[in-house]
């Protein structure tokens, strides 16, 4: 009877636990569709890894704001913003291409997200974690993964490619990077999106 009891508590407490797991997923899921759809918090300056086309063209898998797709759906869609971060939103979870115009398909080819063996060996040996600890670092009160000045312009820390395959990584644990303008020294600064994304 005693044990029977014990199992029936740690039953209840192993549900609550998937309850508690449960909600606090569906918010940030939440908070995280209203970003897309509707300039949150980080005025949809959120890059997404994305599988995108263009009349006649191969699919590829790109990182691109926020920002700057639902731009182009807009336009390639004829239809207003809200709809667009709606589908790109849509595209984005159950991850199917966007149709893009051949100019837009063009100007981002050098968007297409590759694996960085680096990066990649990290990522295999120590998870996100190891990631996070390899690739960012904490600069008043945010975890940054770059800080590149705009005026002059100088190169960041990580290259294109990198910055994209950490973008990807990130996003496999639902987890993502917003760009913050520093505007008394003009810079674009790269780091965790803490309302959106959890420290594992």
């Amino acid at each position: 009877m005693r044990k029977e009891k014990s199992i029936l508590n740690n039953l209840k407490m192993i549900s609550y636990l998937f309850i508690a797991i449960a909600v606090c997923s569906s918010c940030k899921q939440r908070t995280f569709e209203k970003e897309i759809k509707t300039w949150g918090t980080y005025q949809q300056q959120i890059p997404l890894p994305i599988l995108m086309h263009a009349e006649d063209t191969p699919i590829i898998f790109v990182c691109i704001s926020c920002a700057a797709l639902v731009d182009e759906i807009s336009k390639c869609n004829k239809i207003d913003e809200e709809c667009a971060g709606a589908v790109l939103y849509d595209a984005y979870i159950q991850k199917l291409p966007i149709r893009v115009s051949s100019s837009f398909y063009q100007e981002h080819l050098d968007a297409v997200i590759t694996v960085v063996p680096a990066l990649d060996s990290i990522y295999r040996r120590q998870g996100i974690q190891g990631i996070i600890n390899h690739c960012f670092r904490q600069e008043e009160g945010w975890l940054v993964l770059d800080k590149t000045p705009m005026l002059p312009y100088k190169p960041g820390r990580w290259s294109n490619t990198e910055m994209d395959y950490i973008i990807y990584l990130l996003s496999l644990h639902d987890m993502y990077i917003a760009y913050h303008w520093v505007d008394d020294v003009f810079y674009i600064v790269a780091a965790l999106a803490d309302r959106i994304s959890d420290m594992p």
